[in-house]
């Protein structure tokens, strides 16, 4: 159902009224037990720092979010 959120916004600032392509091997990071946290509990820039050693929760590590991206 996340899709239905994606789809939704790609409407609204489609304002050139381009394609829009979906491609179901794009996910969000898994935010684990932060889901529905203010960011505040978190450190936004180390976070989303590639060679961070901090866990946040069960919270899907940078490193292997990225791994979903790589072309073998």
């Amino acid at each position: 159902m996340k899709q239905a959120r994606t789809a939704h916004t790609a409407k609204i600032i489609n304002i050139n009224n381009k394609e829009i392509i979906f491609d179901d091997r794009i996910k969000e990071r898994n935010p684990g037990n932060l889901n529905g946290q203010s960011i505040s509990v978190t450190n936004s820039e180390e976070y989303w720092f590639y060679y961070s050693n901090v866990q946040y929760g069960t919270s899907e590590n940078i490193q292997d979010f990225l791994k979903k991206f790589t072309v073998s």
